[in-house]
């Protein structure tokens, strides 16, 4: 890759926990459930928003599905732009390289700003690319490694959180997005307030993305193992 493919509970207003919780979700593994145990919740603005119930957690998955104008390099440049994270990305405050592997491969280090009275949370990704030489469909999956680096005075670390970004080239310049999210922030959180707002914020950020896809220093990006439909 080039630098990235790439961000105690106190009472406080419900408005604001609503907001923010879901800061986190700004990024978990396709599953191989069948596609009727994903119940869809949304469907406004060209974006279909799915959840669906986990076996080993309260808290539920999330999948959200769009179609974008453009390349597969464009994709990848956009989350590739680590420093820039925090302009799209819901609530992220810092994102930045830990360690390039190689041109596919990259552990990074996300800061989700969580509004007072709450603790930020932080976490490290493993994060790859991988790409079906056949049908050329394209998935970046960031995996959540905590205890790759110690833990940060005045951070809550997360301990679990998997995200996929799969891109599938449809022809005609059109690129199918399905993100899947399945994550656990931490703290003391409750499950109900986390499964009622869980994807106000990778649906915003969804829609940053799709922006930020047709800018120009992004639409002209190529990647030497990426192979256009």
């Amino acid at each position: 890759m080039k630098q990235s493919l790439s961000k105690q509970f106190l009472p406080l207003p419900l408005k604001h926990s609503l907001l923010f919780l879901v800061a986190l979700f700004s990024f978990v593994t396709l599953g191989q459930a069948q596609e009727n145990e994903w119940k869809l919740k949304k469907n406004k603005d060209g974006i279909k928003v799915y959840l669906k119930e986990r076996a080993d957690s309260p808290l539920k998955e999330l999948r959200i599905k769009t179609t974008i104008k453009g390349t597969l390099s464009a994709m990848l440049a956009v989350l590739d732009d680590l420093p820039r994270h925090k302009e799209w990305i819901y609530r992220s405050k810092q994102t930045k390289l830990i360690k390039a592997v190689d041109e596919n491969e990259m552990y990074y280090y996300s800061i989700t700003d969580f509004p007072w009275p709450l603790t930020d949370r932080d976490i490290i990704f493993h994060a790859t690319v991988t790409q079906d030489p056949v049908t050329k469909v394209v998935v970046a999956k960031s995996v959540g490694v905590p205890t790759y680096q110690a833990n940060k005075k005045g951070m809550i670390r997360i301990p679990m959180v998997e995200v996929h970004w799969r891109f599938t080239p449809k022809g005609d310049n059109t690129i199918e997005l399905d993100y899947h999210l399945k994550t656990d922030p931490g703290g003391n959180i409750p499950a109900w307030l986390i499964n009622m707002t869980i994807d106000k914020g990778p649906v915003q950020s969804i829609k940053k993305f799709k922006e930020y896809t047709q800018r120009s220093e992004y639409k002209k990006a190529k990647y030497s193992f990426i192979a256009e439909l």
